[in-house]
């Protein structure tokens, strides 16, 4: 599909269609199924967005675009909170995703590469906001760890939520609360892979490789579903 319409873009009448279906799909945004549909769309309309010479197609992002980008879909305030080496690593994933792009309908067997990539900014924000957290709610015996990983971290949050559940008064304070709440809803509830695919991913695992349809839903989670802004906010509840 996406080799397809990206050599038809040039065509108004293709464009036009284009916009429409994206209108359509983002009605029904709920679904994740139409998100996914939505964020492809939205991926071919940005490819035909770029200035062009000639029938030549430069699919190379510069780190300044790539950054304006992420700075717009992140928020301004969350981007601005990042780690400058984790904003770099997500400027790079970027690029590489721009790159890539068009393999989406070429068949590509195995997108881990990018999710390895896209998850060292995870791991270090994760380190940076809910570690302190995390030692926190260990302190007062709600959850017990040994690796500060992103692993580590949502297995703790997941631990906590249930000690929540099953005692009325504990020595937490609100905020600490209302934090795990957040990390439980967005890590357990919404998008209980993330920490699945980081592992197929890292690891390697060629048996389990990280198909298409697994890197739009990370994308979605990062993006649309705020991941580094729930990360960020987790220190500030």
């Amino acid at each position: 599909m996406v080799d397809v319409a990206s050599s038809l873009l040039p065509d108004e009448a293709v464009q036009r269609a284009l916009i429409f279906a994206l209108s359509v799909t983002k009605k029904h945004s709920s679904a994740l199924q139409y998100r996914i549909t939505s964020s492809l769309l939205s991926g071919i309309l940005e490819q035909s967005s770029g200035p062009t010479k000639g029938d030549v197609i430069s699919l190379n992002i510069s780190s300044k675009h790539a950054a304006a980008f992420l700075e717009k879909t992140v928020g301004p305030e969350t981007w601005s909170a990042l780690g400058e080496q984790s904003r770099l690593d997500l400027i790079e994933a970027e690029q590489l995703w721009g790159r890539s792009f068009f393999e989406l309908g070429a068949g590509r067997a195995d997108w881990g590469a990018l999710i390895a990539l896209y998850s060292r900014a995870i791991e270090a924000e994760v380190r940076e906001h809910i570690v302190p957290l995390v030692n926190r709610l260990q302190k007062v015996g709600l959850c017990q760890v040994k690796e500060m990983t992103l692993g580590g971290c949502i297995k703790a949050i997941r631990e906590a939520k249930k000690a929540m559940r099953l005692s009325g008064s504990l020595p937490i304070a609100e905020r600490d609360r209302r934090a795990v709440d957040k990390l439980h809803a967005f890590f357990t509830d919404i998008n209980s892979f993330i920490d699945t695919y980081r592992n197929h991913a890292a690891h390697g695992n060629r048996e389990r490789p990280i198909t298409s349809l697994q890197l739009t839903s990370w994308r979605i989670a990062m993006f649309d579903g705020g991941l580094f802004k729930v990360v960020v906010e987790s220190q500030s509840e």
